[in-house]
């Protein structure tokens, strides 16, 4: 009650937070994206990765995106996986993944 009555202060910080600093960073994050997948573009290995991903897709009939991401598929293709365990370590390569998908990624590499 004393604050009320105006016996008591109290100190009030106020926070702004920029909204164009928060906007500016994920539009250069979209940017970045965007200049990876059009590179990786480029790639025979990024395209035969993303022809057998929509393949797996439409056999499983789920969006393509769950069956791998297209930063995945760009880190395969960088990394161009020669063995099962070479994919250990690649973002988005889960034990799950590279136990379900590992072999027809490896042969999908090897034969390009």
């Amino acid at each position: 009650m004393s604050t009320l009555k105006g016996e008591r202060h109290v100190l009030v910080k106020e926070f702004i937070f920029a909204a164009d600093e928060t906007r500016s960073s994920k539009t250069k994050k979209a940017k970045n994206n965007e200049t990876k997948t059009t590179a990786a573009s480029h790639d025979p290995i990024f395209d035969a990765l993303k022809q057998w991903r929509t393949e797996q897709a439409k056999t499983t009939n789920v969006p393509p995106y769950v069956i791998m991401h297209d930063s995945t598929l760009i880190a395969l293709a960088q990394a161009k996986p020669q063995t099962e365990d070479d994919l250990i370590g690649i973002a988005g390569m889960g034990e799950k993944r590279r136990v379900k998908y590992g072999h027809a990624i490896v042969e999908i590499v090897r034969g390009l």
